[in-house]
Formats: structure tokens, C-alpha cells, sequence
């Protein structure tokens, strides 16, 4: 009795193989609210941040997914999450006496 394993040849072609690509996020068209609001609720699970800094780091990378986790893993890693904080947030300059 022969071994199947043998007996039974698959040939591979590796010309034939699918070739992986990074997926891309960029929307074609600004995003509609229902989107907006998509995008931010995986954002705010994704990175455990509040919705108001969550918004504001989309905002800056113009609604791209990818791009806001990027530049907010890039901002943890400097510790200045300051540019997230929305105008409310922002402190009043202190005025100097004269």
C-alpha cells in the first residue's frame, strides 16, 4: 500500500497568490453625521476616550479613521493630549499687569 501522502501532489504557484494590501479607511466624500457618528463610536472604543477629544482628533485628520488613531497613539506617546481639548476646554491667556 502506498503512502497518500505521496501519491496526492497540490501544486502551488505563488504567482497566483492574492497579494495582501493594507486596507485604507479615506473616505471618497466628507462623511454624513450617521457616519460621523460610526466613526466616533469605534474611535471612542478603540482608544477609551471621551467623545468631545474623540471628535476633535477626527476632526484634525479630516474624518480618516486610521489617521486620528495614529496621530492619538503619536500624542500619547508625547503626553500632550492638549490639542484634543476643545475650545470650551482651552484656557483664557492670563493677562499680565502693567
Amino acid at each position: 500500500m502506498k503512502n497518500l501522502l505521496n501519491v496526492v501532489e497540490i501544486p502551488f504557484k505563488d504567482e497566483n497568490a492574492v497579494r495582501s494590501k493594507a486596507p485604507t479607511l479615506k473616505l471618497e466624500s466628507p462623511p454624513d453625521d450617521e457616519l460621523k457618528s460610526q466613526l466616533l463610536n469605534i474611535f471612542v472604543k478603540l482608544a477609551d476616550i471621551d467623545k468631545k477629544r474623540g471628535e476633535r482628533c477626527l476632526e484634525i485628520k479630516n474624518w480618516d479613521l486610521r489617521s486620528a488613531l495614529d496621530h492619538y497613539i503619536r500624542l500619547l506617546k508625547l503626553d500632550d493630549l492638549s490639542s484634543l481639548r476643545t475650545p470650551e476646554e482651552t484656557p483664557e491667556p492670563v493677562a499680565q499687569a502693567s
